[in-house]
């Protein structure tokens, strides 16, 4: 644990901060100064990591902020788990929860660009992700079924006819 992650760190001078190399990569360096508000948008925060199933790539959620457009972007990147250059794989503005098939040979993940969330699947060496669901009220978290041939996941649905239960569809 850094000094950030020490309980009597409270009011000190900040020892370290994070900066910017160029895409996906970034250092450590000396500060003289306390933490700034301002300082809090050059900051790149890795999200929501995912183990391929052999332990040795990690999929996660690069969030970055644009000052000039006053919002957050998200996008999945890929590392190894041990070593290795980061490698962004999606492109998108709002992809979350990376999952691993358990071949681990695609990823899926959840993508909201014109409109709710939709369930994406992406070869883990990188290509063109493909859209899965277009749902009016977007899909949620996804989870493989153990032999990757089927994909579940939660999503609200408009029940508007009274009934109640699971819906499961092929």
């Amino acid at each position: 644990r850094g000094p950030v992650g020490r309980p009597d760190f409270a009011g000190r001078d900040l020892a370290r901060h994070t900066k910017h190399i160029r895409p996906g990569h970034w250092t450590l360096e000396s500060v003289t100064r306390r933490l700034r508000i301002d300082d809090l948008t050059a900051i790149a925060a890795p999200e929501q990591p995912a183990l391929s199933p052999d332990g040795t790539t990690c999929a996660y959620v690069l969030r970055t902020i644009d000052i000039e457009e006053d919002r957050s972007s998200r996008s999945i990147w890929c590392v190894g788990a041990r070593e290795g250059e980061p490698r962004r794989l999606t492109r998108g503005e709002a992809d979350v929860a990376p999952t691993w098939s358990p071949d681990g040979k695609s990823i899926a993940f959840l993508r909201a660009s014109d409109g709710p969330a939709q369930l994406w699947l992406l070869p883990a060496d990188g290509g063109e992700p493909e859209q899965l669901t277009t749902l009016a009220l977007g899909a949620g978290n996804s989870v493989w079924s153990p032999d990757g041939s089927r994909i579940a996941f939660s999503a609200a649905t408009d029940r508007a006819d009274g009934a109640d239960g699971p819906i499961v569809t092929e």
